[in-house]
């Protein structure tokens, strides 16, 4: 019938339409992978020459390297970017389904523009490192916001660090030659015009016309990734950032640091006073340039995220070698390494008398501060005749030594291990930290100080390095905080960072003990603790005699008068160069060194009367008064300046007077007593000191090659090592 006849002729001619279908499928799929090819030796082609550009204007000697050339040359990169993007649109428009570019296609993309990251990455490195080597590490003020629709501080940190960014942004600030490409970028075109309301790319041509005629847009608005919307006008300030549970823990024990850091004046307007030159102009202005690099070329973002770690490595490591000196330093106080204390334990028999008639063991080493002492009369001392005991006490990094971490530091000692580790790690081969070693001891560029009589004055010359590396431990935090606002402006532009994102959340964690590290190293420096250890274990008989002392021993005034002389540089010689809440800081780090400094010479005395530990709790106090705010004021009112001081800050000490003389006590107490308050209070102090109680304390009445006394030290060291 003729129903069936025309289902018949149907499927006749069914057939032979699926197979023009599928014909022409498998003809636009060659066709396709033909075009991806020619691409593909496009993209080789443009390698080839851009390579042989490069070797002639090397040989030519020409300077490409302008302020703005590589903003130039990533807009064009960018333009690639678009192109291929656009590309793979008209794929999927030609073949009716989602096209994924060719691996071979993504490289070569991706070695172009790796290509363009390695010179930035190169350029970065060089002149960060200058600006490093030539560093003052004075503070620089960032402006805070006067309006601000949040009374969250953290959060108008992160703002005004953003906004820092956007300054330095190329997108804002660029040559004639960048500003002008508007009119000459193959991407702006209907093509593109079409593609951002996702409307039928064919369907349209008979209308619009190519899609590929030219027409002008706004550049300065696209985004590289379209599915990402333009963040030029955002509104940060409704960004709580700290308040995502993921950030909370690593970021709010930095941001309360840097808060309390602030200086506000009396307006009301508040600063931020942790900047340097090479964080500012250096490390900020780099990194906005990176997250251009990464907004405009995603598909490196790996690589950019590289980079990036590798400038902040940069800044953070140089400022850790610079506040603790060697790498040796380093390493005892990641606990990489223990400090030498006693170089070998004293013998049954073996004398620990003093000797004061034995000229060649004499010591005479007095504090040099004191020869330039501001006091107002100064001592007429006679020179002090000491003895070196026969116990070979190792005087070699004695301030790491103190720093050594104690055990309830240990779980943030181990972030900053890492994070330090793998820092050193990713930089060799490019960096040479050993040579940072050298940039304070040259004793040039003490900013204030021009007179070079000034600059040979070792009170001065101390106060000024202290303050360098105050300056630069503090600098640490706005660089942390840097960060974190480089991965909130990375993943607002890119959706997947996770390079980035990790890194970060290790360098927040690691900078605040890090900080605390540095400062701790700066400290015991600038009252130079080992000379203070050494002062303590040469005083000789006093320690071993039976008899009351009247007056402390002479290193106690010596170390009054370090402290008065750090406080006179920090508070008023040529001007205050650090903001208040620095200069506070740096007091309670110096007053805290001084008594660990006094712990540390006490915990090496062999030999002690019970009325030597009472000198020692005479000289503990006489500490605590000389180094009171009304005692410093005093000693220094007498100075031959006429700048005007300041009353020292009154500061809680947790390292302070209590804690040594807690220390000192427990040297009275029988071994088992002993034994129960080194448990109980292993946490608190150092493995050394403990020892040294045992040692100096137990060994001294029992003998040092006693069972018990040995018995006591393996229980110790058992103890620190769980």
């Amino acid at each position: 019938d003729a129903s069936s006849d025309t289902r018949k002729d149907d499927t006749e001619f069914r057939v032979p339409l699926d197979d023009i279908a599928e014909n022409l499928n498998k003809s636009k799929d060659q066709l396709w992978k033909h075009c991806e090819s020619v691409l593909v030796k496009l993209l080789e082609e443009y390698i080839v020459q851009s390579s042989k550009k490069k070797k002639e204007t090397s040989d030519a000697g020409a300077n490409s390297n302008g302020e703005n050339s590589w903003a130039v040359d990533l807009e064009g990169l960018h333009d690639v970017h678009q192109l291929s993007q656009q590309m793979l649109d008209l794929g999927r428009g030609f073949l009716g389904r989602v096209v994924e570019p060719s691996a071979e296609w993504l490289e070569k993309q991706c070695v172009i523009y790796r290509r363009h990251l390695r010179g930035v990455h190169v350029e970065a490195m060089n002149v960060m490192g200058a600006m490093l080597s030539h560093e003052t590490w004075q503070l620089m003020p960032v402006d805070m916001d006067q309006v601000t629709t949040t009374d969250n501080k953290a959060l108008m940190i992160q703002n005004r660090l953003e906004r820092l960014l956007s300054e330095f942004s190329p997108l804002l600030s660029v040559d004639a030659r960048t500003s002008n490409l508007s009119t000459q970028r193959s991407w702006e075109n209907h093509f593109h015009s079409n593609c951002q309301i996702h409307s039928d790319i064919f369907g349209n041509f008979l209308t619009v016309g190519n899609p590929f005629g030219a027409c002008k847009c706004n550049t300065m608005k696209m985004s590289c990734n379209e599915s990402t919307p333009d963040t030029s006008e955002s509104n940060v300030e409704t960004d709580d950032y700290l308040s995502e549970s993921k950030n909370e823990s690593t970021g709010s024990k930095l941001y309360s640091t840097i808060v309390s850091m602030m200086e506000g004046q009396p307006d009301g307007h508040q600063y931020l006073p942790l900047g340097t030159q090479s964080s500012i102009n250096g490390l900020a202005k780099w990194t906005s340039r990176l997250l251009t690099i990464l907004k405009k070329l995603p598909l490196i973002v790996d690589d950019v995220s590289r980079v990036i770690s590798n400038l902040f490595d940069l800044y953070l490591l140089t400022v850790f070698r610079l506040c603790v000196g060697t790498g040796q330093n380093e390493r005892i106080i990641l606990g990489l390494e223990k400090s030498s204390h006693l170089n070998h334990l004293p013998r049954d028999g073996e004398t620990t008398g003093y000797n004061n008639n034995n000229p060649a063991a004499s010591k005479n080493r007095v504090l040099s501060l004191r020869q330039n002492s501001f006091s107002k009369k100064p001592k007429q001392q006679a020179k002090r005749q000491y003895t070196t005991p026969p116990v070979e006490w190792s005087l070699k990094n004695v301030e790491a030594g103190i720093c050594t971490p104690l055990p309830k530091e240990m779980p943030n000692i181990l972030r900053v291990r890492e994070f330090v580790c793998r820092g050193q790690k990713s930089l060799e081969g490019m960096v040479n930290f050993d040579r940072i070693e050298g940039w304070l001891s040259s004793g040039s560029n003490f900013g204030n100080v021009d007179d070079e009589q000034e600059l040979k004055d070792p009170g001065i010359v101390v106060g000024c390095l202290f303050e360098k590396r105050i300056g630069a431990a503090c600098s640490s935090l706005f660089v942390a905080a840097l960060l974190d606002v480089t991965r909130r402006v990375a993943q607002r532009n890119i959706s997947s960072c996770d390079a980035i994102g990790s890194y970060t959340n290790s360098l927040v964690e690691s900078v605040p003990t890090l900080f605390s590290l540095c400062t701790r190293m700066a400290s015991l420096q600038a009252i130079d603790a080992s000379n203070v250890v050494q002062q303590i274990t040469v005083v000789g008989s006093r320690w071993e005699e039976s008899r009351l002392f009247e007056h402390a021993n002479d290193y106690v005034e010596d170390l009054c008068e370090v402290c008065a002389t750090l406080w006179k540089n920090l508070s008023s010689v040529y001007g205050p160069r650090l903001p208040m809440p620095v200069r506070t800081l740096g007091w309670t780090y110096i007053l805290s060194s001084a008594y660990l400094s006094l712990m540390e010479g006490f915990s090496r005395v062999l030999q002690c009367s019970t009325e030597g530990r009472a000198l020692m709790s005479i000289d503990l106090a006489t500490l605590a008064s000389g180094i009171s705010s009304r005692s410093i004021l005093e000693r220094l009112e007498g100075s031959h300046s006429d700048f005007v001081l300041e009353r020292p800050p009154s500061v809680d000490l947790p390292s302070g007077k209590l804690y040594v003389d807690t220390y000192v006590k427990v040297f009275y107490y029988p071994e088992e007593d002993a034994m129960r308050w080194i448990i109980d209070n292993h946490e608190s102090y150092q493995q050394n000191h403990s020892i040294g109680l045992i040692i100096c304390g137990i060994g001294g009445r029992l003998g040092w090659s006693c069972e018990r006394v040995t018995g006591m030290i393996k229980e110790t060291n058992e103890l620190y090592s769980m």
